[in-house]
């Protein structure tokens, strides 16, 4: 049985195949019986793991006491686009985990595939690129959205994480369920080191090229842009990557 499956994974990966939730369903149907955790491996790459009947991500429904998702995409509508070995593979039904730094995507049922991040080439969610960075000071990688890369290779990303809000007896408060908020933090990654990264003129301009500041401040007072506004520090890199 686990021969087969492991078969039907290396043809996706050749053939080069997109699939959805309707076509990579019907692979796997005939597999629950391997275990409530099956990995698979290629020549390459650690491909994926495969969770059966994986209802403990199921936050938020009437059977929990908590509120709130552990997902960072409210449904799992999402079109995505991984690359896996230079194949590319597109889903309609793929969302992100923060609490286990996982891309998954869901099958029939209750099932769900979960994709190791590390052994992602390329992956984008609803046109938001991500990538998988390993911390050398920390010992551990973790998955960012990339926000932008600036023409001197510097790249600005965003980590996410999770906050649990512990519910309250008291009745001013409106909080009968602990509930778990997202929460999300920015990061500089330059010639492979990792560091923190606030919203504020003084960071920003230091990761613009000494020769553009000034162009680069009187386009932030032409346009009325803030260094604290993600959108707007997006505007301000653009601006600097056309100088």
């Amino acid at each position: 049985m686990k021969v087969s499956v492991v078969f039907i994974i290396v043809l996706f990966i050749s053939a080069n195949l997109s699939f959805s939730q309707a076509n990579i369903g019907a692979g796997f149907a005939g597999n629950k019986g391997l275990g409530p955790l099956v990995k698979w491996e290629t020549r390459d790459h650690h491909l994926l793991s495969f969770f059966d009947k994986a209802k403990v991500f199921g936050i938020g429904t009437k059977d929990t006491k908590l509120k709130g998702s552990l997902f960072l995409f409210e449904s799992w509508d999402n079109n995505g686009i991984i690359q896996i070995a230079e194949k590319n593979f597109v889903l309609n039904n793929i969302n992100f985990n923060i609490e286990k730094d996982a891309f998954m995507s869901k099958m029939e049922g209750d099932s769900i595939i979960i994709f190791d991040s590390s052994y992602l080439d390329d992956i984008k969610i609803s046109n938001k690129p991500f990538k998988y960075v390993y911390n050398v000071s920390e010992g551990k990688g973790k998955t960012y959205e990339v926000i932008h890369q600036l023409k001197n290779g510097t790249t600005i990303l965003k980590g996410y994480y999770l906050k649990v809000i512990l519910a309250s007896p008291n009745p001013m408060l409106n909080r009968p369920l602990d509930e778990i908020k997202k929460r999300s933090q920015y990061y500089v990654l330059k010639e492979g080191n990792l560091s923190d990264l606030k919203l504020q003129k003084k960071a920003i301009l230091k990761l613009i090229d000494e020769s553009d500041i000034e162009k680069v401040k009187k386009f932030v007072n032409k346009s009325s842009l803030s260094f604290k506004d993600e959108k707007d520090i997006i505007c301000v890199f653009k601006y600097h990557d056309s100088l």
